[in-house]
C-alpha cells in the first residue's frame, strides 16, 4: 500500500500537460538533429543552441531532457546502418519522448539508461560537450547584445 501511494507521488511530481509538451517539443526536435544520420553545419549547430537558449531551461534541465527524454528515443539512430537522416517524424518524437518523459521517474527507467550510457557513453558525453558548447555561446551573444 505504501508503496501503490509513493508510486502515485512520484507520478504526480511530473504532470505533464498540454503545456509542457509544448515547451519540450522544440527542444526535443532541437536535440534529436544531433542524432540524424549526417553532418550538421555550424548554421545547424547555432540554430539547436539557440533554441535550447530560448527554450527556457537551464542547462542541468536540458541535460537531463537529453539524457532521460531523447537519448532512449533517437540514441540507436547513430549505431544503425541506415539511420534516419532526414529528420524524425514531428508526430512520432512527439510521442516517443512523451513516454520517456512519463518514465523518467521511475527508477528502473533511469537505472536501464545510466547502464545504456555507461556502454556507450562516449559518443553521448560529445554530443552533450556540444550542447554545453553552444548552450553558453548563445547565452554569451545573448548578453552582449543587452
Amino acid at each position: 500500500m505504501q508503496t501503490e501511494s509513493r508510486r502515485e507521488t512520484m507520478r504526480n511530481n511530473h504532470p505533464q500537460t498540454a503545456l509542457d509538451r509544448s515547451r519540450r517539443f522544440p527542444v526535443w526536435k532541437a536535440l534529436s538533429q544531433l542524432y540524424l544520420d549526417t553532418k550538421l553545419q555550424q548554421d545547424d549547430y547555432k540554430q539547436i543552441g539557440t533554441i535550447l537558449y530560448s527554450s527556457g531551461f537551464t542547462l542541468a534541465e536540458i541535460k537531463a531532457i537529453h539524457r532521460y527524454e531523447v537519448v532512449p528515443v533517437v540514441g540507436t539512430n547513430l549505431m544503425s546502418a541506415a539511420g534516419v537522416w532526414t529528420g524524425f517524424d514531428d508526430a512520432w518524437l512527439q510521442t516517443q519522448c512523451t513516454k520517456a518523459y512519463e518514465k523518467r521517474s521511475r527508477c528502473a527507467y533511469r537505472w536501464r539508461i545510466n547502464v545504456y550510457l555507461f556502454f556507450f557513453g562516449s559518443l553521448f558525453k560529445k554530443v552533450e560537450q556540444t550542447i554545453k558548447a553552444h548552450f553558453l555561446n548563445v547565452r554569451v551573444r545573448s548578453n552582449d547584445s543587452i
